[in-house]
């Protein structure tokens, strides 16, 4: 398993580092966030933080099992589905069946090099365009 800490959760280059299995090279099955969201008070801030943290389940394939004890605990599936969730600052027992899952994503291998690659073709593709229009409007 892997095993972070409170706002951890929201920065996917952490987590990619702790899915890649350490010295040991065992590839983490089921994530676990432990967090304290007590200093964000009655606001919408569990929220957003539990919807962030969801995207590591959905980029890794893997559960999310969320523990806080003033915040939202929640279980998010391998799509980023919140299957089951506490309210905020209620005192609640969240209990479900979690599955091991194993492989890697390619975001997982890869990291943002996917979106950094996509980023330079759209630029090529603008400049392609601006190209085209400035070669056309010279030849009328």
């Amino acid at each position: 398993m892997s095993i972070n800490i409170c706002y951890e959760d929201i920065f996917p280059s952490h987590i990619r580092l702790l899915m890649q299995g350490g010295r040991e090279g065992r590839i983490p099955e089921v994530m676990f966030n432990l967090t304290d969201d007590s200093w964000y008070g009655d606001t919408v801030e569990p929220m957003e933080h539990l919807a962030l943290a969801s995207f590591r389940a959905i980029e890794h394939r893997r559960f999310l099992v969320r523990s806080t004890p003033t915040g939202i605990s929640a279980i998010v599936d391998p799509v980023g589905r919140v299957e089951r969730r506490t309210g905020q600052w209620t005192p609640e027992t969240l209990t479900g069946v979690v599955s091991l899952l194993q492989g890697r994503t390619i975001y997982a291998l890869w990291g943002d090099v996917i979106g950094w690659v996509c980023a330079v073709a759209v630029l090529i593709a603008a400049g392609v365009a601006v190209y085209r229009r400035r070669t056309e409007k010279r030849r009328k």
